[in-house]
């Protein structure tokens, strides 16, 4: 999302996401949009003294290269929602996507692939169960998680749980391990 830095990102989130980066997403996300912005930012973060990052953003395969390419480290993230995003049409797709990727990589010594269900806001969406409780429980999984009040969370379902609780409650519930420090 770096070149979509600065885009309106003084109003509410929802109002955010919903009337300016998803339309700007839309119109201007594909293959090369997304090497331009990765290339941009491995650049910044280098120049920072950054040398190791996590993406989940849409066509990883895109930003993988770039990070090969650039001689930093990354763990790239492939987004699974359940619903179409750029470069995929269903979370099936990205999984089948993500596990070439993996196997593509899985000996790379600078980037680590992992599966990226989106937040963990309703009890059982596809995308969380199929990616991080798959088969192959083994790859990585990164999510995003908040500990806003379920009253506040867009999209809760009828739990009354904060999202990482009924996270720890799941089937996945032996994968989920504390963040990073």
């Amino acid at each position: 999302m770096t070149l979509f830095r600065g885009l309106a990102d003084d109003l509410p989130l929802m109002t955010w996401l919903q009337q300016h980066i998803w339309p700007a997403e839309a119109k201007w996300v594909n293959e090369d949009f997304i090497r331009d912005g990765t290339e941009l930012a491995i650049a910044e973060q280098l120049k920072g003294g950054i040398t190791c990052f996590s993406d989940m953003y849409f066509f990883p395969a895109a930003a993988s290269e770039l990070v090969h390419k650039s001689g930093i480290r990354a763990q790239i993230t492939v987004p699974v929602l359940d619903f179409p995003i750029p470069g995929a049409r269903d979370a099936d797709e990205a999984l089948r996507k993500g596990l070439e990727l993996f196997d593509d990589l899985k000996h790379h010594p600078r980037l680590t692939v992992a599966f990226g269900p989106h937040a963990p806001t309703r009890s059982a969406t596809t995308s969380w169960r199929t990616s991080a409780c798959s088969p192959r429980s083994w790859m990585p999984a990164s999510t995003c998680t908040y500990r806003k009040p379920p009253s506040r969370c867009s999209r809760a379902s009828n739990s009354t749980a904060y999202p990482l609780a009924r996270l720890a409650r799941s089937a996945c519930s032996a994968r989920v391990s504390r963040p990073c420090t």
